[in-house]
């Protein structure tokens, strides 16, 4: 399977950034709502593991929170390369959206 991976900085430190994502992960399913199952992730330290199936494909990967970077890597069936932008446009997206939010000081 094909394996995808996105990069975005971040100045939030890494304890700020790794709640946030936190949060992301939890809210990726609604994105796909109609087409997606529960997103399933487990959080070890500064990295959790995930797993979904969306538009009827499996996608499973981690995500790596550092102090300066969010790094999400994953697989997805070569059938489903064709929605891969789909899949990394959402999870760009998301990800920036959550890692630029103003902080709630």
């Amino acid at each position: 399977m094909p394996r995808r991976r996105i990069q975005l900085p971040h100045h939030l430190g890494r304890s700020e950034a790794r709640a946030r994502t936190r949060t992301m992960l939890g809210g990726i399913a609604a994105d796909f709502a109609g087409t997606a199952g529960p997103i399933r992730s487990g959080w070890s330290a500064d990295i959790a593991s995930f797993s979904i199936t969306a538009l009827g494909f499996p996608v499973a990967g981690t995500t790596i929170v550092d102090d300066s970077a969010v790094v999400v890597t994953y697989t997805i069936p070569l059938v489903a390369l064709p929605v891969a932008g789909r899949v990394d446009t959402l999870l760009r997206t998301r990800l920036r959206t959550c890692l630029d939010a103003p902080r709630k000081d």
